[in-house]
Formats: structure tokens, sequence, C-alpha cells
């Protein structure tokens, strides 16, 4: 984050959960004096978690680890969010790199830096439009009643066998 900071000045992160690393993180906000565009969130209940997710110019997904579903990234396209997730595991299979999204590559820490920037400095038309393509994605894909379709002929196939 201190590297985006110094390409995009004035952009603001907010961390939300309570990982592990989490003093770590914190350590190392106020080692570097990135207290003014860092803010800790902590666990936030779903309902306050949607409203964060409306409010947020992009949504960031880091994973170090292969996300098997990337539960974060399918809640934000929902929402019209621009997402930024490493390419890999599910949402490399959700995202289409440059039109539902923007994906970097995992472990890398200058593509995360990189990816940033460039989403950050975006035209709002653009991101706009990108976070569109992103919603209509998860309608068309991961909306309930299409999960449900799926489930069923899943099952009518298993019981057919």
């Amino acid at each position: 984050w201190r590297e985006v900071v110094k390409r995009q000045s004035g952009a603001h992160l907010k961390i939300v959960g309570e990982g592990a690393q989490l003093a770590y993180y914190q350590h190392l906000v106020e080692r570097w004096g990135l207290g003014y565009s860092v803010k800790f969130e902590g666990q936030v209940p779903w309902n306050r978690l949607q409203r964060m997710y409306d409010e947020a110019s992009i949504v960031v997904a880091p994973h170090l680890w292969v996300e098997p579903f990337g539960r974060t990234v399918a809640e934000a396209m929902t929402r019209g969010k621009v997402v930024v997730a490493a390419n890999a595991g599910g949402p490399s299979e959700i995202i289409q790199h440059e039109k539902t999204g923007f994906l970097f590559e995992r472990g890398s820490r200058e593509a995360l830096i990189q990816q940033l920037t460039t989403v950050l400095a975006l035209p709002d038309l653009k991101r706009t439009i990108s976070g569109t393509a992103a919603r209509d994605w998860t309608r068309q894909y991961l909306a309930p009643t299409i999960i449900a379709e799926q489930y069923e002929k899943f099952y009518r196939e298993l019981v057919r066998v």
C-alpha cells in the first residue's frame, strides 16, 4: 500500500476482518506512517458489509492461497464493484480480466501494486462500466434461481445413474 499511495496520492484503504496477521499489519501501518490512508474495520456484520461494498471505489481480494470460490469477490461483483483479485482459484474463474474485474499474479507484490495503481487511475465511467459488467455476470451465473436449477439438474442426473 505504501507504494500505491506514492503513485496515487489521496487513495485510502479499509481493511475488513480480523485475520491472524492483523497486529502485524497494524504495526506496519504505524511504522510506515500510513495511518492517514489506512483504516482497520475489524470484523463487520453482513448488513454493514453490504454498505461498505456500496461505499467502496474498488474491492481488493489479494489472496496468497488458492481461494476455492471467492465469496468476497462474488459479493462485491454483485454490488457492481470493480474487484482486483489474485489470478488463482475461484476469482480467476469468476473475473474476466479488464471486463468484469482485474486480475494480478498471485503472490506478486509488483503485479498487485501495478493493478491497483491502474484501477485507481481509471476514469469513473470506466469503473462504472466494469462494475456493471460484473453485476450482470453475477446475475447471469450466480443468481439463486440459476444455482438452484443447476443443483436440481445435477441431482436428477445423479438419481438416473
